[in-house]
């Protein structure tokens, strides 16, 4: 297959002479039949040659013309259009913090930041926050729950 012809001409030139084949008592299988007008298209289907194989797809000539035909849309498409480098004027802009302030809300003022607990402290160091004695948390202080009794 020559650059520029029509993958229809092509598929229906070959589909031509493999009737031919058969028709002189030389019946060609599926399977070669495909492989030669896989095997007869110009580089520019080299991709889909290789995904048809490699999905060990077993097509009648008429699906593969028109899996051909679909391809060579997309074929068209990357030829025709150019691909575009954009760059944007002045560069990457990276976005820092708020700077102390927020919008219209007046100057941010830090949030003091609660004690740090080590999450793994054993319960008897821990204190109760009702009744200030070590050994048990507040959801078990026995002084709670006498009071909601």
């Amino acid at each position: 297959m020559t650059k520029g012809t029509s993958i229809s001409d092509h598929v229906m030139k070959m589909k031509r002479h493999l009737d031919h084949l058969e028709s002189l008592g030389h019946p060609v299988p599926l399977q070669l039949a495909t492989d030669t007008i896989l095997n007869s298209l110009s580089e520019d289907y080299k991709p889909f040659v290789i995904n048809y194989n490699m999905n060990n797809m077993e097509k009648s000539i008429a699906e593969l013309h028109s899996m051909l035909k679909t391809a060579d849309l997309n074929i068209g498409t990357k030829n025709k259009t150019k691909d575009v480098l954009m760059v944007r004027d002045g560069g990457v802009k990276k976005k820092h913090g708020h700077g102390g302030t927020s919008k219209g809300k007046g100057p941010v003022q830090a949030i003091p930041s609660a004690p740090k607990v080590k999450p793994n402290k054993a319960r008897s160091e821990n204190r109760c926050f009702t009744c200030n004695e070590v050994g048990h948390w507040r959801q078990n202080c026995p002084k709670r729950h006498e009071a909601d009794m």
